[in-house]
């Protein structure tokens, strides 16, 4: 069921914390955390049609997102290492996007700090209340397709 979920979570990143916190327990596993498992399953059967869009007609940026500030922590670096984490994991998939003919023009990472109240990287991070949750699905780009995208959805910067 695990691996079901992980498979889903490349078209749904908005199941992508419970399910890796579900996870997490799967050398151990109790009844409580098969019981979240259905939870997740049972919250996906109320919303097939909602996933990842990409519209043609609009550019294709890439971009990724991490969970650490700029100046790093002076002991171990961690903060450091995650950024280049990071860096790193945009640089494969831009090789990963560039076997499907997906090319882009410019080659550039650039780091910007993003107050928290913007982070998308929440919605991956931890538990959120539902409308900083909806809010940052529809930042994501994740829509519902069975209904027409509200033009300031279309139109919105990043």
């Amino acid at each position: 069921m695990i691996g079901s979920l992980m498979y889903l979570i490349a078209s749904k990143p908005d199941i992508q914390f419970s399910t890796c916190l579900c996870a997490r327990y799967q050398a151990n596993p109790k009844e409580s955390h098969l019981i979240v498992v259905k939870r997740i399953f049972s919250d996906l059967k109320g919303t097939p049609s909602l996933g990842l869009w990409y519209p043609k007609s609009l550019g294709f940026d890439l971009k990724g997102y991490s969970d650490f500030d700029y100046v790093g922590c002076n002991m171990d670096r961690k903060n450091t290492l995650a950024a280049a984490g990071c860096c790193a994991n945009i640089l494969w998939m831009k090789s990963q996007l560039t076997d499907y003919d997906i090319i882009y023009e410019k080659g550039d990472i650039e780091l910007h700090f993003i107050p928290t109240q913007y982070q998308l990287a929440d919605i991956f991070t931890k538990p959120l209340n539902e409308p900083t949750f909806k809010r940052l699905i529809v930042k994501l780009g994740m829509l519902n397709i069975d209904s027409k995208p509200e033009p300031s959805v279309l139109t919105e910067e990043n």
